[in-house]
């Protein structure tokens, strides 16, 4: 689901993009490149830290008429360890779409071959150690997107000069997902002692997701502008003006 969503961000961050290049506007390429930075963290940093605190819950609500109990430990663990990748990957999926955006279409492929280089040596490294086993492929997967990511995101600071904010940008989203993870673990154990899984990791997810929407706004981290760049962005501002959150 996080993929989903930085893909649909990527497509959209595309022709923004190519429209800031080719009028050859670089406030307007270094604030759209901002913009695209800082969807990637809304989406990825959430994603990864729900995932991690429910991982086990997760694994438990997919198979647990197929796995035995210490198949859905194991399962659980490698899910908390690729979960670490989702903001990697939703960095490399945005990245991407604003490299390409830019003019720069080789440089992701490049970026991401190291990636590939990086979680081939790691997998065969690390699966050869009894204690760690197939959780070395899940961490050569993480590492593979961090290495992607990382690199993305340096080839857009170098090329096209995002102009990021540090406190809607960075401070915002993490005091957001913060509270979230908190809400999410807090609720999920209360849950889960009185109902059954399922039910507690649905009402759960649902419950984290409303709390981290209403504290993105709260703390600013979401504005007006940023809409058009968000599947759906429309019917959100439309319904902000109409609440009298956002003028018309």
């Amino acid at each position: 689901m996080p993929a989903v969503l930085s893909q649909a961000l990527c497509m959209s961050l595309v022709p923004a993009i190519s429209e800031a290049r080719i009028q050859n506007k670089q406030a307007m390429l270094s604030g759209r490149s901002a913009m695209g930075f800082k969807m990637a963290i809304l989406v990825g940093l959430p994603s990864a830290v729900g995932m991690y605190i429910l991982a086990e819950p997760i694994i438990k609500l997919l198979y647990s008429s197929g796995l035995e109990a210490n198949e859905l430990v194991l399962g659980g663990q490698l899910l908390r360890i690729l979960s670490i990748g989702i903001l990697f990957l939703t960095m490399v999926q945005t990245m991407t779409g604003i490299l390409q955006g830019a003019g720069y279409q080789n440089r992701p492929v490049i970026n991401l071959l190291f990636g590939a280089i990086v979680k081939v040596v790691l997998t065969i490294v690390l699966v050869r150690i009894p204690t760690l086993n197939i959780q070395g492929a899940a961490i050569g997967t993480a590492a593979c997107y961090g290495i992607a990511g990382v690199l993305d995101v340096i080839s857009v600071v170098r090329r096209t000069k995002p102009d990021i904010r540090f406190l809607s940008g960075f401070v915002a989203p993490i005091i957001s997902t913060a509270a979230m993870g908190a809400a999410a673990w807090f609720l999920y154990g209360r849950l889960s002692a009185s109902h059954g899984n399922t039910s507690s990791v649905l009402v759960t997810i649902l419950a984290a997701v409303l709390v981290y929407a209403v504290l993105l706004f709260l703390t600013g981290a979401l504005k007006r502008e940023d809409m058009e760049y968000i599947p759906g962005g429309g019917r959100i501002t439309r319904l902000m003006t109409r609440l009298g959150l956002w003028r018309p």
